[in-house]
């Protein structure tokens, strides 16, 4: 009775924020978001589901069992437990009994769902509300930057696409990092059209989050928006394009450091390392579904990246039809399959350098290239697993997308028919006789 009557209260309060969230939008949104919502509901009661009965032991149950101790602790001492969870998010020292990082903050949320929802059910719900919050904020800094693409189109892509919403539903890391990174984006756009204390909130809580689930993408959105910062200022004023070149280039080599600071794993030194353990861990333990990039004996990002053109084939075409084992493997393979054709297609037609012509074009979409070219690599090269592999390029999935239906869109601005042209007789003799018609009306008008 818990369990549903926890799902009734969550599903009619995210039908509330919905509901006011559209009031002022466009019919447009008005329609979308909540079918977004419903999906986010039905698909996060399907991961469960999933878990449950055909995977069994997973990540998942796993951080339930860490969130029953600590609920239970939560219970009894409610401001100390909430206050060391906060220090944890904030990368301060805790007393938590789990630790810190990201796997201690999935033990930590899920307790917090326990505590609020008493229900396994309610926490999947809860955490989907709560990603879905994260690609609607995607979708309106998407669409207030590129008005020129079709609304639709937009909100398939950011709040949509079937897997993206199946692997973002639920107590799973994905769900964390797509809201934060959701909010991070429209804080970003937004303080990049004008400082206002709301964006800049956005922007903080929208670090936080994602640092704290999916670190590792922090330095494609570092680099991403360094370049979207750029083209703003230069398209603003374009007589200082050095200086501005200059100014942007230090502030993205400080955020690489700081970063690097924060993260020693992620940072420049490090990075290449990093990804060569993975790789040598999965050498030592195969897999059915387990396959290997490059060379684990490259400890250096130079040696790493010569391996980025496979890594990229990797995250946004694998796992193909004949690798796919299950049904969610079967269903990724099928959609990855044909965004593959559906790019392949709008390049043939539009030609690499329009396309190219296209992304420059706007600063949205140099960040979404950007992102996706730093984030598909690392994902492709340090990922071992296909069945992983579907989950962690999640957060890529929504920019990869866009960029697929823009060039669609400038594939077929370049190959509509022309508007027929009238021959040079005709247009002289349709001329001659208005003329003569004019004179006739302006004679009987006199008469």
């Amino acid at each position: 009775m818990s369990d549903v009557l926890s799902c009734i209260v969550i599903v009619i309060l995210g039908v509330t924020v919905a509901t006011v969230g559209t009031m002022r939008a466009s019919r447009m949104e008005r329609t979308y978001v909540p079918m977004s919502l419903l999906m986010h509901f039905v698909l996060a009661i399907a991961n469960y589901e999933i878990m449950e009965r055909v995977f069994v032991i997973s990540d998942v149950h796993g951080y339930l069992e860490g969130g029953e101790v600590l609920a239970s602790l939560i219970e009894v001492h409610p401001l100390h437990w909430t206050f060391e969870i906060a220090k944890a998010a904030c990368f301060l020292p805790s007393e938590l009994p789990q630790g810190t990082g990201p796997t201690g903050n999935m033990v930590s949320a899920a307790a917090i769902g326990l505590v609020l929802t008493r229900s396994v059910w309610g926490i999947f719900l809860l955490f989907a509300g709560m990603s879905f919050l994260g690609k609607w904020a995607l979708f309106r800094a998407v669409r207030d930057e590129l008005k020129t693409l079709d609304e639709r189109a937009i909100a398939f892509v950011t709040m949509l696409v079937p897997s993206y919403v199946f692997w973002t539903s639920g107590l799973v890391k994905e769900a964390f990092a797509m809201a934060g990174l959701g909010v991070l984006v429209r804080g970003a756009q937004l303080l990049l059209r004008a400082f206002n204390l709301t964006a800049l909130v956005f922007v903080v809580c929208g670090l936080l989050v994602v640092a704290d689930f999916k670190p590792y993408f922090l330095l494609s959105f570092v680099v991403g928006v360094g370049f979207w910062i750029l083209f703003a200022k230069i398209e603003r004023a374009p007589k200082f394009a050095p200086v501005i070149l200059v100014i942007g280039l230090v502030v993205g080599v400080g955020g690489l450091v700081l970063l690097g600071k924060q993260f020693e794993d992620y940072s420049i030194d490090n990075l290449g390392q990093s990804i060569a353990r993975q790789q040598a861990w999965v050498r030592e333990t195969q897999g059915g579904s387990d396959y290997a990039i490059g060379d684990a004996t490259q400890r250096s990002l130079a040696g790493q990246a010569v391996y980025a053109p496979i890594a990229l084939v990797t995250t946004f075409a694998r796992p193909f039809p004949t690798e796919a084992r299950g049904l969610t493997s079967a269903i990724s393979s099928i959609e990855m399959l044909l965004m593959t054709i559906l790019l392949l297609r709008a390049l043939a037609r539009t030609g690499l350098r329009r396309a190219g012509r296209e992304v420059l074009s706007n600063g949205m979409l140099i960040f979404a290239a950007a992102f996706l070219l730093i984030g598909g690599t690392g994902v492709g090269l340090a990922t071992t697993n296909l069945g992983t592999l579907s989950r962690y390029r999640t957060p890529l999935l929504p920019f990869y997308a866009l960029l697929i239906v823009v060039f669609q869109q400038a594939a077929a601005r370049r190959v509509s028919p022309p508007r027929p042209r009238m021959p040079l007789r005709l247009h002289r003799r349709l001329a001659r006789s208005s003329t003569l018609e004019n004179q006739a009306s302006k004679g009987s008008v006199t008469r």
